[in-house]
């Protein structure tokens, strides 16, 4: 999908669930910077292969909640299959990509996009979609800027959320998850969303600088 300006500029490219895959800035009536994933990086974004891909990452040893994959076209986003969650401590459901690992690559300088639809089911917590960074050997680096539905009575039908993070120096690998109670949250209410339509886009920053003559530009990729 593409949304446009009132001039017909391009400034937004989506997938069919309304997460970016694209994005465009304009100068003067020219494009100067861009940013363009090579699309979904996740395995199973919709549950429509049931929970394939979907589990509690072990590097999660405080995590505490139930998760499931449930069958009911009414209630999904879209398609047959969302993920219902709950939890009053913390819980997070990570995502395998299309690299059969929860670890993604991603590069430096690289623009990370989090994002997908979320509803509140009970409790007053908040409910995120988010990511992890980690250098080569697993460390952690940073986490990313989360899709996060905050707490509060709000968020009781389906709502996009989305995040960007630009990858700092020594990323190396990016995992996706839902979750409920991120971020320290100080709400300790047993909090239950669903989830749906999740998206993990990793892609380059591009820039265009004019010459000297202000003619013919140069395209630089923020990640090298």
């Amino acid at each position: 999908l593409y949304w446009r300006t009132y001039t017909g500029q391009v400034i937004e490219e989506t997938d069919t669930s309304g997460n970016p895959t694209a994005d465009y800035d304009f100068f003067g009536g020219r494009r100067i910077a861009w940013w363009s994933s090579t699309g979904n990086s996740l395995e199973n974004p919709g549950f429509e292969s049931g929970s394939a891909g979907w589990s509690v990452p072990s590097n999660c040893s405080w995590c505490s909640g139930s998760e499931t994959v449930s069958d009911d076209p009414a209630v999904a986003h879209s398609g047959s299959y969302y993920l219902s969650a709950s939890s009053t401590s913390g819980i997070w459901v990570a995502a395998s990509g299309t690299n059969g690992s929860q670890w993604i690559p991603v590069n430096p300088g690289q623009q990370i996009v989090i994002g997908g639809w979320i509803k509140r089911t009970g409790g007053t917590g908040n409910l995120d979609f988010d990511c992890e960074i980690v250098d080569p050997n697993y460390n952690f680096v940073a986490w990313c800027n989360g899709a996060i539905l905050p707490d509060g009575n709000g968020g009781t039908s389906w709502q996009h959320y989305s995040g960007t993070t630009l990858a700092p120096a020594n990323s190396a690998y990016v995992m996706a998850y839902a979750e409920i109670h991120c971020c320290g949250d100080s709400d300790t209410s047993a909090t239950s969303g669903d989830f749906d339509d999740a998206y993990l886009g990793v892609g380059g920053v591009y820039y265009r600088f004019a010459d000297a003559t202000g003619g013919t530009s140069a395209v630089t990729d923020s990640s090298g």
